[in-house]
């Protein structure tokens, strides 16, 4: 009998934990909601829009750079063809793959045998295009298929040079002129 009271306390406990969970989750999303619903709102008004506060401005910055790595602000990350390994860039394939206390083990990326990205906002696989398949967003305002690069600061005013066969930055090419 002892037991029995004991395992129907146990349960009761259990029940009240996942009520108090779920009232936070309903809480959660209610809040969210109104944030999300507010938030639409005041982009449709105009006036509201250029009363923004320098907080918000901050927050959207924030979310802009959420994605990509220390080398380059993107949506995407890579799939070493050489060691099927996921990494932000080649770069921090590079930087990985050349500290490995193994010298045989030591690699670099070949940029243009990439063949297959990973969207950072749906985290699908897929071939290596500007815009994910699956949820449409473009992995980079910056795309080049050839070298199979993306990247969102385009202030860099990155371009293809055919002659070198890779992608340049147009500052630093005004050095080699």
């Amino acid at each position: 009998m002892q037991l029995n009271a004991v395992s129907k306390e146990k349960q009761t406990e259990k029940r009240g934990i996942n009520t108090v969970n779920l009232e936070t989750i309903k809480e959660n999303q209610v809040l969210l909601l109104e944030k999300t619903t507010a938030a639409a709102m005041e982009e449709q008004n105009p006036a509201s829009q250029s009363h923004r506060s320098t907080e918000q401005l901050q927050d959207n910055a924030e979310l802009e750079h959420q994605y990509g790595c220390e080398h380059y602000r993107r949506r995407c990350k890579i799939r070493a063809p050489c060691c099927n390994q996921i990494f932000s860039c080649r770069h921090c394939h590079n930087e990985a793959t050349s500290s490995l206390s193994n010298p045989k083990d030591r690699h670099e990326i070949v940029r243009h045998d990439i063949k297959q990205v990973i969207c950072s906002v749906c985290n699908t696989e897929q071939e290596v295009a500007q815009v994910c398949n699956k949820c449409g967003v473009k992995m980079g305002e910056y795309f080049c298929d050839i070298c199979k690069f993306y990247d969102d600061d385009t202030r860099k005013q990155q371009f293809h040079c055919d002659s070198c066969g890779i992608c340049r930055l147009v500052k630093r090419l005004s050095l080699y002129i």
